[in-house]
């Protein structure tokens, strides 16, 4: 693999890619003349536009989106050369087609803008005497200023235009229409047909033409990202899977597994959801020669708990491919529920398949809609029969006032019984995390989260850091003042790193403030880290240092205490709590738009001879105008099939009660709710308001506070 055999594996990728991204700008200099010239017009293109451009973030973000492993498999499912995408004179000839197709559109919109308008002025008709003056809309067109984005007419327009009766009102219409019909047909037609196709065309040149600087530098980060780890001789984790598929390359017997396929017949392969396409191509000839050998091989997984696509998993793998791989292929579904009690079981039995129905009727799609099929199974039978129900909980209120209740239902839950470690809070985000951890610790309730263990909000942790850089900066005046302050030895700066520390920490440690008593465990962890520095990086301070400023390590959290876990959704899969409180469901959306690697669409387009490869696009509504529909529209089902999934894990945690609080939907919301009609969802909060609201079956018991709405099912039960 073209490493010593002393290699390391390397987990922290972002680091490496951080430092290829220093070496890149450190070479900036006459000798690589063609690199800085290249970024040169980047930046004075960004200022000229009114923009602001920080060189080392947007390298930095760039050299992480062409690092991802998303990247690698859009390279290998296109069959795309990414050393010709990225060279520069093929960037340059794409940057000169998109403003040629960019500057077409724009003039080609003007002038039948223009005409259009032309027509009607010429018989003293002005557009403003159009049926609620959308023929108005022209003059938007006729001068154009591209820098602040061109965008099409809202639909009416085009349904208007499109017939001529509806151009004017009943009454103007005698004496107007016959003035510029059928003359003012054509130049409108032409400006709506510009909308279609061409637009869609001038969208992509845009994006195109808008990453094609960072698109300039891939080859060289590339090539100092590989230099880089041969200098340190590390192997990427990320870039293990790769090696073994490169390694096997398709056989059925590889080397790689003779050992494993002579010991071992049967194989099991759990949580299969969260697999990737590149796992299962290792995976698979493990289990097919286990099969032709008459071996029997367990794939367990669910396709509604895969949250995992941001890191590579594919639920079709398990959905679709398995089946169609293996002959002997046989489904078992557990369809009992041995964790919940019945009302639990029963409201998420139901919610989730009226939830998933909907979420297919949003796209036009009948009960047999794909979200419907992956959530086909979703029912299940209670294995509790013989207890009580158990509690399920909604709360709607001001996104302000969530907070409040929270601690509200903590207070709920322990007058149950039940212990603070009984509770368990779920949310969507670490900083959600943060902010629902810290206002419970200031009403007096004990928390423990992943976050409350990081290594650097120990006290001792920062003081130490602090007195390293004295030793390194002595001129550091406020770090000077600390090591005066507490009376510490500052060593010589030549000793090691770890002698230096060590002797700063014992130093700390005869004190007077014995603080440090309670940050064994922090400590442990920050001389690790110091220890893992120094074995793959030497012995510089200074380095160390820069390191640390970019690095926020945790210490694993204690299973036990009597505190409330505060924990993300993700980390929440595959465990259960009694009580479990899942607030801001309104974080859960239905889409979000965010980067993806897609290849355009761009055959019998300009495009076509120059623009083949991926791109690093930003799927959102207005992608839909472009030649990356297709993939705008793929990832739209797929975010909904992994947040409907997010949502489910969630509500499946809990044992004997369940309280979700969320935002009280927009007024629209609202309004379709009470009329009967599906609203235009954006978020699970608002699905979850739209079946709530129309419960119907015994026990459901609802009511409105001043500032919130409320819907019980059950009671809490005896902890």
């Amino acid at each position: 693999i073209g490493h010593f055999a002393s290699y390391q594996v390397e987990l922290d990728k972002d680091s490496l890619v951080a430092e290829s991204v220093d070496r890149v700008l450190d070479s900036l200099t006459e000798e690589n003349s063609g690199l800085l010239a290249w970024l040169t017009d980047n930046v004075l293109e960004q200022i000229e536009q009114g923009g602001r451009y920080n060189m080392d973030a947007n390298l930095l973000e760039m050299a992480k989106r062409l690092k991802s492993p998303q990247r690698q498999t859009a390279i290998e499912q296109n069959g795309v050369d990414p050393e010709l995408l990225s060279s520069k004179d093929n960037l340059l000839a794409i940057r000169e087609r998109c403003r040629e197709i960019r500057t077409a559109f724009k003039e080609s919109l003007q002038n039948s803008a223009k005409q259009a308008v032309d027509v009607m002025e010429s018989v003293g008709v002005h557009p403003d005497e159009s049926y609620r003056k959308f023929l108005s809309n022209l003059y938007d067109y006729v001068e154009i200023d591209e820098q602040e984005g061109i965008e099409p007419p809202k639909d009416t327009f085009f349904a208007r235009a499109a017939d001529h009766e509806q151009w004017f009102t009943k009454a103007k219409a005698k004496t107007l229409l016959p003035l510029v019909y059928p003359y003012l047909e054509a130049p409108l037609n032409d400006f709506c047909d510009l909308w279609g196709r061409e637009y869609a065309v001038y969208n992509t040149a845009k994006i195109l033409d808008d990453q094609l600087y960072g698109l300039g530098v891939a080859s060289e980060l590339s090539r100092t990202f590989q230099e880089l780890m041969k200098e340190k001789n590390v192997l990427c984790i990320d870039d293990s899977n790769a090696l073994l598929r490169d390694i096997i390359d398709g056989s059925d017997a590889p080397f790689v597994y003779e050992k494993l396929g002579v010991r071992f017949e049967h194989f099991l392969l759990d949580e299969f959801q969260d697999t990737s396409e590149v796992q299962w191509r290792n995976f698979s000839p493990l289990l097919k020669n286990s099969e032709s050998q008459g071996g029997e091989n367990l794939i367990v997984g669910d396709v509604k708990q895969s949250i995992y696509r941001w890191r590579g998993s594919d639920w079709k793998l398990l959905d679709e491919t398995v089946p169609a791989e293996f002959d002997g292929y046989k489904e078992t579904v557990l369809d009992t529920n041995y964790r919940s009690l019945s009302n639990i079981i029963g409201f998420n039995n139901d919610f989730f398949n009226a939830a998933a129905k909907a979420l297919d009727a949003l796209d036009g799609n009948t009960d047999d809609g794909p979200m419907a099929r992956i959530y086909a199974d979703v029912s299940q039978k209670v294995a509790q029969n013989d207890k009580p129900g158990g509690s399920v909980a909604f709360t709607f209120c001001n996104a302000d006032d969530e907070l409040e209740h929270v601690l509200r239902s903590v207070h709920k839950a322990q007058g149950a019984g039940a212990q603070l470690s009984d509770i368990a809070i779920l949310v969507r985000s670490n900083a959600t995390g943060e902010s629902v951890a810290s206002y419970l610790i200031e009403n007096g309730i004990d928390v423990i989260t992943d976050d409350s263990l990081k290594v650097k909000n120990a006290l001792t942790v920062r003081r130490l850091v602090s007195l390293m850089s004295n030793v390194d900066n002595p001129d550091d005046t406020v770090s000077g003042f600390l090591a005066e302050m507490m009376d510490v030895d500052v060593p010589d700066s030549g000793a090691s790193l770890i002698d230096m520390t060590e002797s700063l920490l014992r130093s700390i440690q005869a004190g007077e403030d014995d603080s440090w008593k309670g940050e064994l465990l922090h400590i442990q962890s920050f001389m690790d880290n110091i220890q893992d520095y120094v074995s793959k990086n030497g012995n510089s301070l200074r380095g160390f240092l820069k390191y640390w400023e970019g690095e926020n390590p945790s210490i694993s959290s204690p299973s036990s205490g009597e505190s409330v876990r505060v924990m993300t959704i993700h980390k929440s899969k595959g465990l259960d709590f009694p009580y479990v409180i899942i607030p801001f469901t309104e974080n859960i959306s239905l889409f979000k738009a965010d980067n993806h690697w897609c290849r355009p669409d761009i055959r019998g387009t300009h495009l076509e001879d120059v623009a083949d490869g991926i791109y690093d696009v930003k799927l959102s509504k207005s992608t839909e105008n472009s030649l990356f529909a297709e993939d705008y529209q793929k990832e739209n089902f797929l975010q909904r099939v992994d947040n409907i999934n997010t949502l489910y894990v969630a509500m499946t945690r809990a044992a004997l009660g369940m309280h979700i609080i969320a935002k009280t939907p927009s007024a629209d919301c609202r309004k379709a709710v009470e009329e009967g009609r599906l609203p235009d969802f954006k978020d699970f909060s608002q699905i979850l308001y739209w079946y709530v609201s129309g419960l119907s079956f015994s026990g459901v018991r609802t009511g409105a506070d001043e500032d919130s709405q409320w819907f019980e099912i059950g009671d809490i039960v005896d902890f």
